[in-house]
């Protein structure tokens, strides 16, 4: 299964969720209405594995500090059931984020 979301920067200079594929709401377990408008911060402290909060935290801070691409980063984020992978290819254009995870089998 393959994921889109782009975040976009709010007024105070956040980054929220602004668009995101349904199949985040099947993964996590969560509304679509309730991921809409939800912080970056808030994603990764909610759902990304306690292992891996500080290497997403930084993943994302290369992204929002000098545009770079992230390519084939692995994270892991709780579902219903455990646990999901993701392998994610991200990037800045524009001021917003736009990423793409597949989860892996």
């Amino acid at each position: 299964m393959t994921l889109h979301m782009l975040l976009s920067k709010d007024d105070a200079g956040d980054y929220m969720v602004s668009s995101l594929s349904t199949g985040w709401s099947d993964l996590l377990g969560v509304g679509m209405s309730e991921l809409v408008s939800m912080p970056l911060t808030t994603l990764i402290e909610r759902f990304v594995h306690p292992d891996d909060v500080e290497g997403t935290q930084q993943a994302a801070g290369a992204l929002l500090v000098d545009a770079s691409a992230v390519v084939d980063f692995v994270n892991r984020y709780r579902t219903p059931d455990g646990w999901a992978t993701l392998t994610w290819h991200a990037f800045a254009f524009g001021g917003d984020l736009h990423a793409t995870a597949t989860v892996d089998q």
